[in-house]
């Protein structure tokens, strides 16, 4: 059985003083749930030329990005500040 994921747009705005802070942000309609998770295409330039051309070939690496109160949900306190600790949330691993 595959699970369906349904990806929300993502919104970007330009400017610090917009509704998300300058953060991307999701529009989610009312009867729809936050997503569990995202899944969303990291796009590099590799050192090879595309032939006949200056543009170079670029490599795509998808990635996951899931949803902090989920994880928050499933996981012990310490475990929970471990993950927050070793993503750059926190500064030490014993705050709390």
């Amino acid at each position: 059985m595959r699970t369906k994921f349904k990806q929300p747009g993502i919104f970007y705005e330009e400017t610090p003083e917009g509704l998300s802070s300058g953060f991307p942000f999701m529009e989610i309609q009312k009867e729809e749930k936050i997503p569990r998770v995202l899944f969303i295409g990291a796009v590099q330039d590799t050192d090879e030329r595309i032939e006949d051309s200056s543009d170079t070939i670029k490599e795509i690496i998808m990635q996951s990005y899931y949803n902090s109160e989920i994880i928050k949900e499933v996981l012990d306190e310490e475990t929970y500040n471990s993950l927050k600790f070793a993503l750059g949330l926190r500064k030490e691993k014993s705050d709390v």
